[in-house]
């Protein structure tokens, strides 16, 4: 089984690093912005620089979420015995294994495949609430809560 303590570790860890990444990439945009010097072509010198501000506007755009999703991370706090989908929750389906964190997408931890998912997901807002032997419906097509750990 999958412990949940180490499986929330290791899911802040792929946060920090991808956030470390999106660090790495605003400095090195900034440095190349900075390292543009203006040429007799002045039109294209513009079409850079604005290419560059819009590539550092988005990446500090995806910093933004990523700190959004470590701050989401960090504050789940487990439940003993909760028999209830929420925020934390393992969850068996027939479709695989969820955790209700954020959306991280699918990962292989301890030798199972697992999907991370938000709550705000379509997924995660017909999960919440749920119980084991409960039924939902994903596209149109019904499927069974198989435990909730």
């Amino acid at each position: 089984m999958v412990n949940k303590n180490l499986l929330l570790l290791h899911c802040t860890n792929l946060v920090l690093a991808k956030a470390d990444d999106l660090k790495t990439a605003i400095k090195s945009t900034r440095e190349a912005s900075n390292n543009d010097t203006k040429s007799s072509m002045g039109d294209k010198y513009e079409t850079s620089r604005e290419m560059l501000q819009q590539d550092l506007n988005r990446l500090e755009q995806q910093l933004a979420a990523t700190n959004l999703q470590l701050f989401n991370l960090r504050k789940i706090q487990f439940k003993p015995n909760c028999i209830i989908v929420e925020v934390g929750s393992l969850v068996n389906t027939t479709l695989g294994l969820f955790f209700i964190a954020v959306s991280l997408g699918e990962i292989i931890f301890s030798n199972q495949r697992l999907v991370l998912i938000s709550l705000a997901s379509p997924l995660g807002k017909q999960l919440i609430g749920k119980k084991e032997g409960n039924v939902f419906s994903l596209n149109g097509k019904d499927e069974q809560v198989l435990a909730v750990i």
